[in-house]
């Protein structure tokens, strides 16, 4: 589930950072300090889900979606 969800919403963003900017160069550092978040908060919910607390399946997706937005605001 979470690779469509990444690859939609990374596809999306780069569309809309693209008409936004208008320079195929300049949208990559938004997307890469997204997939960078992403990473970070994967790894802060595996933590979270080693020190016992319960981690769904949903948090992932919600999570990718989330810094995605931020990201890129």
């Amino acid at each position: 589930m979470d690779g469509p969800l990444l690859l939609t919403s990374m596809v999306i963003v780069a569309v809309l950072l693209l008409l936004t900017y208008r320079s195929p160069l300049l949208q990559l550092a938004p997307l890469l300090a997204a997939d960078v978040g992403v990473m970070v908060a994967r790894a802060a919910a595996y933590g979270l889900a080693r020190a016992g607390l319960a981690v769904t399946d949903l948090a992932s997706a919600i999570l990718i979606v989330l810094v995605f937005g931020a990201a890129t605001d």
